[in-house]
């Protein structure tokens, strides 16, 4: 009987607990159902498409866009693709989407979204133009552009952004795509690593382009030349070529040398060559930085003005008088002669005032072979000696070595048989003076 009463208890309280089972299940059944039917007939979302363009109507990559709503931010962002593209899936409502560009709202659009939908945002994002040209007005190409600035992010933190630079093309321009408006920016530039201007812009108004004009400023140089000797070079044309250029046109129309070898040239902030010529023969070429106003140059031509002695000698030594010597420079690949002169009683041929650099020398004497030494003739003065072997001097006359040899022969022949012929004569006084 007590076996037959457990049994019976633990039934009942297995029948309560069946019970109380079946309950939550229904409770749960009743909480979870009506929320599953109203995601069942809910719509799945609505494409939202967002085009971001900055005040130039150009597609702006790399722009934040935040999702928000009436009071707070959805943790919803995309970042917009290359075409300034940022797609988003929401439900129906209304949306405000917030632009962000390094971490500052640049532009925002309000939205009630109940269908697909692609929006346009306009970001407060311009364009500038960096121009450098000089006081004419010509532009000026390979200028170095430093560009600094900073701002303020939505965090209230000042950022100094990086410099960043830039070279102006053939056209002296920079352009530069979605910059920061309302904000100045500071502009150094640079030619050939030299800083010429340092331009703080007003803050950029809120416009598609904003352009700003750089000018590279003229400054005055004077320029002293000397020749080999150190004296004024009197009579050389100058011309200035700006440095990058080659030697197309001159910066400016040539000017010549004055009595004192000085010429003043007015150029722009930069680098030049200037080439100096007598007439049309080129004689230098140095290279000079113009970055002060009233700057002074001096410039020796150390081939320019050279006096050259050419002395001729014989087998021995002698000089020898009557010889032609050419003087030839060598003018781009070939030589021409500028100068012809026949040695002296001392055996040498002198030319004055001449103009050095690559150059040969050739001898000749009586039509004979010439002989030639190449030399790079710098002065004041230059002593070249030529040593002509197949020669003899005899009386101001030169003869070939083996002329020489001949005659020399000759007048041996000739002193032994007069000595010979002496010796028989006085031979024979003597024998008839003994007999």
């Amino acid at each position: 009987m007590r076996s037959i009463r457990n049994l019976s208890k633990k039934s009942k309280v297995k029948d309560v607990f069946l019970r109380l089972l079946l309950v939550l299940m229904v409770l749960i059944a009743l909480l979870v159902l009506p929320e599953s039917i109203l995601l069942s007939s809910a719509s799945p979302g609505n494409s939202c498409v967002i085009q971001v363009r900055n005040l130039a109507n150009q597609a702006v990559a790399g722009v934040t866009v935040e999702v928000w709503n009436t009071t707070s931010y959805l943790n919803l962002w995309n970042n917009t693709d290359a075409t300034g593209q940022a797609d988003f899936m929401l439900e129906t409502g209304n949306y405000t989407f917030k632009a962000f560009w390094k971490d500052v709202e640049v532009g925002a659009v309000d939205w009630n979204v109940t269908e697909d939908v692609t929006l346009r945002l306009d970001v407060r994002l311009s364009n500038l133009k960096l121009t450098v040209k000089d006081e004419t007005g010509a532009p000026i190409p390979l200028v170095g552009l430093t560009l600094m600035y900073n701002y303020t992010t939505r965090a209230n933190e000042t950022i100094q952004e990086p410099p960043a630079s830039f070279t102006t093309n053939i056209n002296g321009i920079v352009q530069l795509q979605n910059v920061f408006t309302n904000i100045s920016y500071l502009i150094e530039a640079r030619r050939y690593g030299f800083l010429f201007n340092t331009t703080l812009t007003p803050p950029l108004p809120t416009q598609d382009w904003n352009n700003i004009t750089i000018t590279a400023p003229k400054l005055t140089m004077s320029v002293h030349v000397m020749d080999s000797n150190g004296a004024s070079a009197v009579g050389l044309n100058v011309k200035a070529f700006e440095w990058s250029s080659g030697t197309g046109e001159p910066a400016q129309p040539a000017v010549t040398t004055n009595n004192d070898g000085n010429v003043t040239l007015a150029l722009t902030f930069g680098k030049y060559r200037l080439r100096l010529c007598k007439g049309d023969v080129f004689v230098n070429e140095v290279t000079i930085v113009l970055t002060q106003n009233q700057s002074s140059f001096v410039v020796r031509i150390e081939i320019y003005n050279i006096t050259l002695n050419v002395l001729v000698v014989d087998y021995f030594g002698q000089p020898i008088s009557n010889v032609s010597v050419a003087f030839q420079r060598k003018n781009n690949s070939s030589y021409q002669t500028t100068e012809s002169q026949t040695t002296g009683a001392d055996g040498v041929a002198r030319f004055n005032d001449i103009i050095g650099g690559h150059s040969q020398v050739s001898v000749s004497l009586a039509g004979g072979p010439s002989e030639t030494q190449f030399l790079y003739l710098v002065g004041p003065t230059r002593d070249v000696v030529f040593k002509m072997d197949g020669y003899v001097a005899v009386g101001g006359y030169a003869l070939e070595t083996s002329q020489f040899v001949t005659v020399v022969v000759l007048l041996i022949l000739i002193v032994a048989f007069v000595i010979a012929s002496t010796y028989k004569r006085l031979l024979g006084l003597l024998q008839k003076r003994k007999k």
